[in-house]
């Protein structure tokens, strides 16, 4: 009887280590225990505060598949392909406006802006896609074409929204955008003009 009665107990013992080790196998941790509690900590430092006038005007958006490979002397060449989503914008930069570039003749307004510029371009990674890697022997190798791939396409996007003018477009949409502003509020004509080869000076018609 006593036999028999710590075998029930052996097993009981046996089932209820069983049960909370497969708990501890699926969960990771044991059901008895307090649940693990994540602590994050955050040592964020302002470094630099800065007033940023720039108007922007125009985005465009771009996809683009990107061969890259790397031509070697002996060994088979390393090549990655991707799809890449990026973005190119253009702007006018409002700050550098001064006093002395708005001038007032009879019943017109004469205002110099800043010439168009790119404000920025980026590579939209979390959109981007790699399809294809071949001839990479190490996981170093792969990684090191990946970015340089990436690289590549980035600097290559400013080049592309030249290429479809995109600076003309930002004056044209600035103008746009602008000219009913000043006009409501001067009651005037209102005449853009841009630098010119330094030139400062607002030429007058």
């Amino acid at each position: 009887m006593i036999r028999s009665f710590t075998s029930i107990i052996f097993f009981l013992l046996g089932a209820v280590a069983g049960i909370i080790f497969w708990g501890f196998y699926t969960t990771g941790t044991f059901a008895f225990l307090p649940a693990d509690k994540p602590v994050t900590t955050h040592n964020t430092v302002l470094e630099k505060i800065e007033a940023l006038g720039n108007l922007e005007l125009i985005r465009y958006k771009y996809k683009d598949m990107v061969e890259h490979e790397v031509i070697k002397a002996y060994l088979p060449d390393p090549k990655v392909v991707l799809m890449v989503t990026g973005e190119v914008v253009g702007c006018i930069n409002l700050k550098k406006v001064k006093t002395d570039d708005v001038i007032e003749k009879r019943d017109t307004l004469y205002i110099r802006l800043p010439r168009p510029e790119i404000c920025y371009s980026k590579v939209n990674h979390n959109e981007s896609k790699v399809f294809d890697t071949r001839n990479t022997t190490l996981f170093a190798d792969r990684s090191k074409l990946i970015d340089q791939a990436y690289k590549i396409a980035e600097n290559h996007l400013p080049q592309a929204a030249k290429q479809a003018n995109i600076i003309e477009r930002t004056r044209v949409s600035g103008e746009n955008l602008l000219r009913p502003l000043f006009e409501n509020l001067s009651k005037k004509k209102v005449v853009f003009t841009y630098d010119v080869g330094g030139e400062k000076k607002i030429k007058l018609k």
